[in-house]
């Protein structure tokens, strides 16, 4: 993340980071080697491929990043809420991710589908107090920061950071309780790993992570069809497993690769559940009976497969600009110059001073122009009109 801040938001921020971490000019390179070259002119940001970067930050590197990012607050700002990113202390990567829009589209449809659901159990159970309590409690958080201890990483202080791409929390719940990941051909690999983390690394307060994998694969140019891949969704929950003479605690995978539309664009059999269980503290499902501990919401993978059509398909209308489009305005007001809102009464005067000078600058070029346009159009007349005396005298005087 270091050397993004010091690039992308420099002009935001006067801080000089410092690195621990030992340059040696015999060490590869950390940054992924370039590509062949070709002589085909291609895209330099593809808006249809999420984009992720991933770059190598010391533990104590980090801290002293957030540290400094606390005497900088407008910079502080931009990085919580605009870089999504991951800092795993274990592997000591920072990964920064930028969905695609067909990513955010996907996601928010299954969070809302899911909410949905809850929020119909919620009404169905009016009646019973401590079920409907539990229901209406739960909310649909976002992506929010998460902060997690690291217990592989060799430093106790080491902190893991996750930014999920959507979140379920109870408003009795400290943390969130469902975590969804969206995942893409950079991030397929990392899914079991980052499941395990949110789960283990919360101390179970995570009690499951929905992983969706989407292969989004680019159109052929030209193409009015896209050619999608495989999506499959994988579930990871809190369980047990023997180990020896005992029984450990385990990041358990009980969905795994499961398909919900073909590559050639099929919808499967199956369907995408999660239980009460899932969203709510155990404390408060201790109150229940295990029948309401164990009320489901279900997606059918048919669903699934549609939210996901019509992600691609807004995808492909916002690049080819074929949906609706607002009539353009008759006559917009030009935007005008306008003080930080910060500004002291000192500083907004001055800036209005300036705003008039460069007025009136404008203002007296523009007179400028309009003089010396004037006058040279006078002298061109006059050329014209000499011209032309010149040539009657001279006819005048050959017919003499």
């Amino acid at each position: 993340m270091l050397p993004l801040l010091d690039t992308t938001v420099k002009v935001a921020s006067t801080t000089n980071l410092q690195y621990s971490s030992p340059v040696d000019n015999a060490t590869p390179s950390r940054l992924p080697p370039s590509p062949p070259s070709s002589d085909k002119s291609r895209r330099v940001i593809s808006r249809q491929a999420a984009s992720i970067l991933r770059l190598r930050l010391l533990p104590e590197e980090y801290i002293r990043v957030l540290a400094d990012l606390e005497g900088d607050e407008h910079l502080k700002s931009y990085v919580e809420e605009e870089i999504r990113y991951d800092y795993d202390a274990a592997t000591q990567y920072v990964t920064i991710r930028m969905p695609s829009r067909i990513h955010e589209s996907f996601i928010e449809a299954v969070a809302i589908e899911i909410y949905t659901q809850i929020q119909r159990l919620s009404r169905e159970n009016i009646e019973n107090t401590a079920l409907h309590h539990i229901l209406n409690g739960i909310r649909v958080t976002g992506s929010p920061d998460i902060t997690l201890g690291d217990r592989s990483a060799d430093q106790k202080d080491a902190v893991t950071k996750r930014s999920p791409d959507k979140t379920f929390q109870h408003d009795e719940a400290v943390h969130p309780a469902v975590v969804m990941e969206v995942s893409y051909s950079q991030k397929r690999k990392d899914l079991p790993r980052l499941a395990d983390s949110y789960i283990m690394d919360s101390k179970f307060n995570i009690k499951c992570v929905v992983g969706l994998d989407i292969e989004y694969k680019r159109r052929e140019r030209d193409a009015d069809e896209e050619r999608a891949g495989e999506a499959v969704v994988s579930i990871w929950r809190p369980g047990t497993e023997e180990e020896g003479d005992e029984i450990v605690d385990v990041c358990k995978q009980v969905v795994e690769n499961d398909v919900f539309r073909s590559g050639d664009r099929h919808s499967q059999q199956g369907s995408l559940v999660s239980t009460l269980a899932d969203f709510a503290p155990t404390l408060l499902l201790s109150r229940l009976p295990e029948a309401e501990r164990n009320l489901r919401t279900e997606i059918p993978y048919t669903t699934l497969a549609e939210f996901l059509s019509q992600a691609e398909k807004t995808q492909v209308k916002y690049e080819k600009g074929a949906g609706l489009l607002e009539p353009k305005p008759k006559n917009p007001r030009k935007r005008k110059l306008t003080p930080d809102p910060e500004l002291s009464d000192g500083r907004e005067a001055a800036f209005r001073d300036l705003e008039e000078a460069n007025a009136r600058k404008a203002s007296d070029a523009e007179s400028d122009y309009e003089e010396q346009r004037n006058e040279a159009l006078n002298l061109q007349t006059s050329e014209r009109r000499r011209s032309r005396r010149r040539r009657v005298q001279g006819v005048q005087q050959a017919s003499g």
